[in-house]
């Protein structure tokens, strides 16, 4: 409120009451404008049954040397600071001319004063100003449709409600590898880490005025240790009393080393490198016929093994010896 006081007239103390809609508005503080160099005195109460606030104040102008010097001039009486409470809406604060007064000293009679106008108030959204993803990690292999985290915005308006999308298509293509449900990020694909070991996505949050917030968000695609592959091994065929060889082969998909072994049942004799995966039988004393057991590969973590079979056959029959005879005539 702003007071012009004339010469003539000069203020020494005002009470001052206005209504507004509380509705649409809080009042967060009131202070004394200076115009009075005194302390301020201030209370609020609600009209029962409706809506309306009313806000009481006054101030009186505080005595120099126990001399109260009333002012004269123009100046601001009281500073309201206010948060809205509603989006797009309005309130006038009217003020009470009826239990309002202006009063001088030391005669301690009421001044007159004029209203020039109510003070109409509108409330405009606030835009968000921040926005955050928990958690913002997710593990390979996961299926499609595995929830990342969920997103939050920071809004000065209380209990706004907001809406993710995707922006940026062109810049961020990793964006069509996620969908966004409600506030929860979800997978579209099955992640490999080894493919990439992270994802770049760009999301606006909207609140409900429309107004928005942008940001950039980096999704870690989390590395599990997954089992090691072991290469088909074909069947194999020994002569009896021979000695069988080959190479086994792995592959592991973090690229961890990887250790042989041969499970159990496997013949005796029998011997595998766990280094090379070199293997190696000396089928001499076995009998004929055929023999199973797994070959194993581990990467510290699992132990994945393949059943191989191997024959032992006989030796094979000699070449029979052909004799040839001069043919004789007579």
């Amino acid at each position: 409120m702003v007071a012009d006081v004339p010469e003539s007239n000069p203020l020494t103390t005002y009470h001052l009451e206005v209504t507004f809609d509380q509705s649409v508005v809080e009042v967060v503080s009131v202070e004394n404008g200076g115009f009075l160099q005194g302390d301020l005195r201030h209370e609020s109460s609600n009209d029962e049954g409706n809506q309306t606030g009313r806000l009481i104040w006054g101030a009186a102008q505080q005595a120099e040397g126990g001399v109260n010097i009333p002012r004269s001039g123009s100046g601001s009486l009281i500073r309201i600071t206010l948060r809205a409470k509603v989006v797009g809406g309005s309130t006038t604060f009217v003020i009470d001319a009826e239990n309002s007064m202006l009063v001088d000293w030391p005669d301690a009679f009421e001044l007159g004063f004029m209203v020039s106008g109510n003070s109409l108030v509108t409330t405009v959204g606030c835009a968000p100003t921040g926005l955050e993803l928990f958690p913002d990690f997710v593990k390979e292999n996961e299926l499609a449709g595995t929830t990342v985290g969920n997103f939050s915005a920071t809004d000065a308006d209380a209990e706004d409600t907001f809406t993710y999308s995707f922006i940026e298509d062109a810049s961020y293509a990793d964006n069509a590898l996620f969908t966004i449900d409600g506030n929860t990020l979800k997978t579209a694909v099955i992640f490999d880490h080894e493919e990439d070991d992270f994802r770049l996505i760009k999301v606006r949050v909207t609140d409900s005025a429309g107004l928005t917030f942008d940001k950039e968000f980096e999704i870690i695609i989390v590395d599990i240790n997954e089992i090691p592959i072991i290469d088909p091994i074909e069947p194999q065929t020994v002569v009896t009393n021979e000695t069988l060889t080959f190479t086994t082969m792995a592959t592991d998909p973090e690229g961890a080393a990887v250790s042989w072994s041969l499970g159990e049942g496997a013949a005796s004799g029998a011997s595998i490198d766990p280094l090379t995966g070199a293997f190696s039988w000396d089928t001499t004393g076995f009998e004929l016929g055929e023999y199973r057991f797994d070959i194993c590969v581990s990467d510290g973590v699992y132990l994945v093994c393949e059943t191989i079979t191997v024959t032992v056959k006989p030796i094979p029959d000699p070449l029979p010896i052909k004799f040839y005879l001069p043919l004789i005539f007579r």
